[in-house]
């Protein structure tokens, strides 16, 4: 077992013999290599237009199960295969083909030896022909075919906290954590984010910075979110407070290092990892990091001010894009001049975007003061924008918003 510390010294030298970590990179874009550090205060000071159409050619709505073959409403987490579309609502998972046809559920929401309990986190194989259940309150996975077939159990070793997971391989996961209502003694186990594998056994982790407690700890009030992440090119890319991890199935490297100069924000142990009873006032993350082949792109919040920052991986020049409130956050939609979009998910290669809205938001949004007045490089793809919301129903099932970047992206 190896275990990379939160010392970045460490993860500089592991960072060495990255497989994506040339200056010329699959795309055949020539970038800075990994670390990449990112200036957060001169981000600020650069003030940029940041659209749509300069990474994207289109984006696409799909309605989830247009003929109510069953009925969904928010749900937590979804993924995204070469033919399908998996969610989680209440508890239960649902498989869609990718036009949103109902295809059929996956087990059953239970606590028998085929079952599983409400927010047990799944994830779908490479092949995409099983899927892995990690069942709450329960030290195993259950696996299904994706028709939702019954295949059998796999022991864990002790799985508490465990967040979210994915499947590198049928033999290779990769676990997130999270801690709540700690207590002294479990403080030692806490760990960020890790490579295991099909029993839980540990190849690679990130150990917790949380694990670095101040004598005058608070217990009590300690709780511990997960780290968020999305996908460039099959490798996670990993958000946790000022570092980017970049992670594939034989290691884990810092990506990205965010710095942040004089910039006030978020860092003291009270602030990161205490259950705060009132807003931040300082400056801090929102969103997903999102890398593509030159770029990456993540949100700041300063109070109601929202900043869509764009990093250039050849050239290490950061700008931002102010938005008032959280509701005009994201990339100006030029492509059919719908409403500013930033995505919650990714597929697992990176090149298509996935968010979604419940259809009676999707259609106030987009409303005839909007769509009359936005600017779309693809005048026929705004006349069918209109033609979508023409035919959407506020009592439909929520809109997918699914963005195809351009292929060298």
């Amino acid at each position: 077992m190896k275990i990379i510390k939160t010392s970045l010294i460490i993860l500089f030298i592991c960072s060495a013999c990255w497989e994506h970590n040339e200056t010329k990179n699959s795309k055949n874009i020539i970038t800075k290599p990994y670390p990449h550090a990112i200036d957060i205060d001169k981000g600020f000071t650069s003030p940029a237009i940041i659209k749509l159409s300069s990474i994207a050619d289109s984006i696409k709505y799909i309605i989830l199960s247009k003929d109510k073959e069953v009925i969904i409403s928010d749900f937590p987490w979804l993924q995204m295969t070469d033919s399908e579309f998996y969610i989680n609502f209440r508890g239960q998972i649902y498989r869609f083909d990718l036009s949103g046809k109902f295809l059929n559920t996956i087990g059953k929401i239970g606590r028998g030896p085929e079952e599983y309990m409400p927010g047990s986190p799944f994830a779908t194989n490479p092949s995409a022909d099983r899927i892995y259940v990690k069942r709450n309150y329960m030290h195993d996975y259950i696996t299904y075919s994706n028709s939702g077939k019954f295949i059998g159990n796999i022991s864990l070793k002790k799985s508490d906290n465990i967040w979210e997971f994915e499947c590198f391989s049928d033999s290779i996961f990769m676990y997130t954590f999270y801690y709540i209502f700690m207590v002294e003694k479990s403080i030692e186990d806490l760990i960020l984010c890790g490579l295991f594998d099909i029993n839980g056994n540990k190849i690679h982790i990130i150990e917790h910075p949380a694990k670095n407690v101040p004598s005058e700890v608070n217990f009590y009030r300690l709780g511990i979110s997960p780290p968020s992440y999305t996908f460039y090119n099959y490798d996670v890319v990993l958000n946790h407070i000022d570092t980017v991890y970049k992670i594939n199935k034989d290691t884990i490297i810092p990506g990205f290092i965010l710095n942040w100069g004089k910039i006030p924000h978020r860092h003291s142990f009270e602030e990161l990892y205490y259950i705060q009873a009132e807003p931040s006032k300082k400056v801090e993350k929102t969103g997903k990091f999102l890398e593509i082949s030159d770029k990456a792109y993540f949100g700041l919040k300063d109070l109601d001010k929202y900043f869509l920052f764009e990093y250039d991986k050849k050239t290490g020049n950061t700008r931002s894009m102010l938005a008032n409130g959280e509701e005009n956050f994201g990339f100006i939609n030029d492509i059919d001049g719908g409403v500013k979009y930033y995505p919650k998910w990714t597929n697992k290669a990176g090149n298509i975007w996935i968010d979604y809205d419940d259809a009676f938001k999707f259609k106030k949004n987009h409303d005839e003061d909007l769509l009359s007045n936005s600017i779309a490089v693809y005048p026929e793809r705004k006349d069918k924008l209109k033609s979508f919301l023409k035919n959407l129903e506020i009592g439909d099932n929520p809109v997918l918003k699914i963005v195809y970047l351009k292929p060298h992206i």
